[in-house]
Order: structure tokens, then sequence, then C-alpha cells
């Protein structure tokens, strides 16, 4: 409401001690952000004529379309800044960041900013004499979804343990898997992540697929897994 009382283009909310940010547009509505990482990703990989971006295992697909795009690379890690800035450090990395709005730049400090990031962005749009909108409007959207299965906490470590073991018994397309952090399958048409949660005796499934009945597909394909496994 304030932003379209004010005539706006852009605004930011930010977390209490300032290292993640969420954008707003001028209608007032918070921007995807797994599309505006994606997007702002793609920039400086674009500006730099390549180099690698770090992200986590739970971000969209979007961010390799615009890396790629862009003539870099992209690698995953574990949910959690601590990780996306080891990895970044590892492979000198020009950005990394999370969905959550944590974003580190390399070229100042390697802490999640979110008040830079803000001023990154902006800095981006001034660049590129873009709104927000038409920012990202480049990357590409695509459908998530996320459930969560309980499982007691006593039965968790064997249960991710049969998942590895038995994805190939339901998921026979699968292209790529990657263990950091749970376990995330690529397939053609999608990918799913399958990973504990760190704070309640549950299994948490996100899955992002290319169109809503990929991603339909997808996750009756990954909940009877999981379900398979818990018993």
């Amino acid at each position: 409401k304030y932003m379209r009382l004010t005539n706006c283009d852009l605004g930011f909310g930010f977390d209490g001690d300032g290292d993640r940010m969420m954008t707003i547009d001028s209608h007032g509505i918070m921007v995807n952000p797994d599309r505006v990482l994606a997007a702002y990703a793609g920039y400086v990989v674009e500006k730099n004529n390549g180099g690698t971006v770090v992200t986590n295992v739970g971000a969209s697909m979007n961010i390799e379309v615009m890396v790629k795009r862009g003539g870099g690379k992209v690698i995953r890690t574990p949910v959690g800044d601590a990780f996306i800035t080891e990895a970044m450090i590892e492979n000198d990395a020009v950005f990394g960041g999370e969905p959550v709005g944590a974003w580190v730049f390399s070229e100042h400090h390697m802490c999640p900013d979110g008040v830079l990031g803000s001023l990154k962005l902006i800095e981006a749009l001034e660049y590129l004499d873009l709104s927000l909108e038409e920012f990202v409007q480049a990357a590409p959207m695509f459908p998530i979804d996320r459930v969560k299965i309980a499982c007691p906490n006593n039965k968790i470590i064997s249960a991710m343990n049969e998942i590895n073991k038995k994805y190939s018994n339901i998921f026979n397309d699968v292209e790529s898997v990657n263990e950091v952090d749970g376990i995330r399958l690529e397939t053609e048409k999608g990918w799913v992540l399958i990973r504990p949660s760190g704070t309640e005796p549950l299994i948490r499934i996100t899955v992002e697929g290319k169109t809503r009945e990929d991603l339909e597909t997808i996750m009756i394909k990954a909940k009877e897994l999981v379900k398979q496994v818990i018993g």
C-alpha cells in the first residue's frame, strides 16, 4: 500500500540483522526471490564475461538458465550462507546467494549483506536502464511446490539412506544426483530435493517442474518414495 501511495518504483524488506533482503515491485508486491536471484546472477556473469556462481540445492533451476546464458557455471551447496561463502572462496566465485535473500559479493566481502544487496541491485537496474519488473522478466519462472512428511527422529537417518538406495526404483529418468544436503535428483522435466528437517521430525520434499504437470508427476513419485522407506 505504501509503495502505491508514494509512487515508489522499488522497495526492499530486510530481516532483523540486515543480512537478508527481499524486493518489492512498484505495485507493492514481493517479487519471487528465486527469480530476482537468477536475474542478478545472470547479470553479474555476463558483465564479468563468465565466472562461477554459488547457490544452494534448494534454489530454482532458473539460476542455471541465466548463468549459463551469460557464459558462467553454477555450483550448489547445502542450505546455509556459511556453505555459500566457503564454496565461493574455494572456487573464486564472482557471486553467491540463496533465495532467502542472503547475497554475497566477493569483490567487497565474504558475508551476506542485505543492504549491500539492495544497493547492488539498484546499481544493476541503473546500469541496464530497466525497472525491477523488466529486469526479472528475463529469468524464467518454473512452478515449485514443497511438502513435509512426518518421520520420527530415530528413523530419519535410516530413511535417508534407504531413499538413496531405492530412488532408481521409482525415478528411472534421473540425469544427475547431488548429495551435498539430502538428495537432489535432476531429470529432464525438473528436479526434486528430499532432505531431513534440521529442527523437526520431518522429511521435506521440494519439487520444481518445467510445467505444472511435470511438477505433479515428480511430486507423486517423491511422496511414494518417502512413504515407502518410512513404512
